[in-house]
């Protein structure tokens, strides 16, 4: 199988800028152009009032790619480790506005 066509995935977080050191607010896992996307409008109203809230004192979310180059199955894992790591907001164990 060419790798090339099948390592297409990534895993992303969006970070609050306000914070220091920025504070991650969101995990995912895509490919082309899925993070830039995602962040104009998502299905997420937690994340989207979080990104309004910095757009209004004047910031755009921080976007890093954190693992690229990957297998779907992989990305979902990665995925999977960060939210972990990161923890949650609904969940009160973090600081991310996923869900799942």
């Amino acid at each position: 199988m060419n790798n090339a066509v099948t390592n297409i995935f990534y895993v992303y977080v969006y970070y609050d800028p306000r914070k220091t050191p920025t504070e991650p607010i969101y995990v995912g896992k895509g490919h082309d152009n899925r993070a830039v996307k995602h962040i104009k409008k998502s299905q997420n109203v937690f994340l989207n009032r979080k990104i309004a809230k910095i757009r209004k004192d004047g910031f755009e979310p921080v976007i890093k790619y954190e693992l690229e180059n990957l297998t779907e199955e992989q990305s979902f894992e990665k995925e999977k480790e960060l939210i972990k790591l990161f923890g949650r907001r609904d969940l009160g164990t973090g600081t991310l506005c996923n869900f799942t």
